[in-house]
């Protein structure tokens, strides 16, 4: 699997694509989905045009400012990705906005994608130390010193 900082990954992902590699990541370890960089920076490239992710909005030629580079929609991107997956919950500010008590953890049968904090917020697959998948080679110093977001999880169903 790929990495957000992994040789020939376009700058934009290195900089904003931890949760967009989490989603590549389900397809890839569920779903016997294979991706090379560039299958990475082409569907990164189409996501934007097609407004699944956000694109330069400052107009100064990167995606890297504030709100650039965010997914819009999960749906969409599951979709865009050809995954039979749907978002079942995300919380917000502590408080699920969809189907699924985050006290419960992640149904089994589900996936979670999940936030946690430390200088930035970093996206990843686990709530807890080891993470399944860290998009960052190496590790990345959120996993190492920060915790997960109380209001940072995303779980995903199967469809069908």
């Amino acid at each position: 699997m790929l990495h957000q900082n992994s040789p020939g990954i376009m700058p934009a992902v290195k900089e904003n694509g931890c949760a967009f590699m989490c989603a590549l990541y389900l397809g890839e370890a569920h779903f016997d989905r294979h991706y090379n960089t560039d299958d990475v920076n082409s569907i990164w490239e189409s996501a934007i045009a097609n407004g699944i992710i956000t694109g330069d909005l400052n107009g100064d030629g990167i995606v890297a400012g504030p709100k650039e580079g965010r997914i819009q929609s999960w749906g969409a991107l599951m979709r865009h990705l050809e995954l039979p997956l749907r978002i079942v919950m995300r919380t917000h500010a502590g408080k699920p906005t969809h189907l699924h008590n985050p006290a419960m953890g992640i149904p089994p049968g589900c996936f979670g994608i999940c936030a946690w904090q430390f200088e930035i917020v970093h996206f990843v697959i686990g709530t807890e130390r080891p993470v399944e998948y860290d998009p960052w080679y190496g590790g990345s110093r959120t996993v190492r010193y920060g915790a997960p977001q109380a209001d940072g999880l995303r779980i995903f169903q199967r469809i069908g």
